[in-house]
C-alpha cells in the first residue's frame, strides 16, 4: 500500500484502508533507497506517528508486511528480459536487507527462480518500453511479495571476480539498452 504524506495526512481519510492491516507492518520512503528510513511499526498509533513525521518531508510511504527473516531476490530485468538475479537475507533487527541498515546481502548470483518468473514478466510488460529496472520480492520460505520496482537499482560489486563480471555485464547492458533507446528517439524525431 502507498500511502501519499503531507499536512492533511492524518485527517482520518486512510481510516478504512488501515483498519484491515495485520500488524507488525514494514514502512519506508517510497523514493529513499539503501534501506534508509524504514521503520517496524507494532500498531495502528505507530503507523500514524511515522506517517505523521513522513508527512513533515512530505515524502510518500510504502507499507508492506513485515516478514520475520525474510529472503530477498533482486531481479536485473534488461530490455524486458531477466539478466541476472541475487540473494541476501535480513539479520538480526533490521528493516532490510542491505548492508546500510545491518543486512548481509548473498553476492552470489543465482538464477531466476521459477516461481517468480509470472511476476517478473507482468511488471516487464507494465513497464514497456523501459530499457532497465530492478524488481524485489521477499519471501518468508513460503510466499512471495513483491518489494519493490526500482528504474535506477543499483548492481552490487565487491565480493569477488565472478560475481563482479556479473554486475559489469548487467551495468554494460543497461547502458546499451539506454545508448539504443536514444537512438531510436532520436531517428523516429526526425
Amino acid at each position: 500500500m502507498r500511502i501519499a504524506t503531507g499536512r492533511d495526512a492524518m485527517t482520518g481519510h486512510y481510516d478504512a484502508a488501515l483498519a484491515g492491516l495485520q500488524y507488525p507492518l514494514l514502512v519506508k520512503p517510497a523514493n529513499w533507497a539503501m534501506g534508509l528510513g524504514i521503520s517496524v511499526v507494532a500498531n495502528v498509533h505507530d503507523l500514524r506517528g511515522v506517517i505523521a513525521l513522513a508527512g513533515g518531508a512530505e515524502t510518500a510511504l510504502v507499507v508492506q508486511p513485515y516478514v520475520r527473516d525474510p529472503r530477498e531476490t533482486r531481479v536485473y530485468v534488461v530490455d524486458g528480459e531477466p539478466r541476472a538475479v541475487v540473494q541476501g537475507w535480513k539479520e538480526g533487527y533490521c528493516g532490510m536487507v542491505n548492508r546500510s541498515v545491518g543486512g548481509r546481502r548473498s553476492w552470489a548470483y543465482t538464477e531466476l527462480p521459477e516461481r517468480l518468473r509470472g511476476a517478473v514478466e507482468h511488471v516487464a510488460r507494465k513497464l514497456h518500453p523501459a530499457p532497465y529496472f530492478t524488481v524485489d520480492f521477499l519471501s518468508d520460505g513460503e510466499r512471495d511479495w513483491l518489494s519493490e520496482v526500482e528504474l535506477d537499482g543499483a548492481a552490487g560489486f565487491g565480493l569477488d571476480e565472478a560475481s563482479d563480471r556479473i554486475a559489469a555485464d548487467v551495468v554494460r547492458a543497461r547502458f546499451r539498452s539506454y545508448l539504443a533507446g536514444h537512438a531510436a528517439a532520436r531517428g523516429a524525431a526526425r
